[in-house]
């Protein structure tokens, strides 16, 4: 199966760490390496790049209602084609 829209939500690894940190112990996926986040990371966003009409990427370095914002126009859209 091949969904039809994927929403990245994307942040540097290091604030990403650095959130999941503030929320308490990290788990076993948080602790990998520098090196797995990297390249987890551009291969999501290469296949973004790619594959265009298929992916919609956030930024998740905006302020909470900005990312908040354009998740609902996104959804919206998804919506209102439907």
């Amino acid at each position: 199966l091949r969904p039809d829209l994927t929403i990245i939500i994307d942040v540097p690894f290091e604030v990403g760490l650095e959130r999941a940190g503030k929320r308490g112990a990290l788990d076993r996926f948080e602790k990998e390496s520098v090196d797995f986040f990297s390249r987890v990371r551009a291969s999501y966003l290469s296949q973004a790049v790619s594959d265009a009409a298929r992916f919609r990427v956030v930024d998740a370095n905006n302020e909470l209602f900005v990312v908040l914002s354009e998740l609902t126009d996104i959804i919206s859209d998804i919506i209102n084609k439907g």
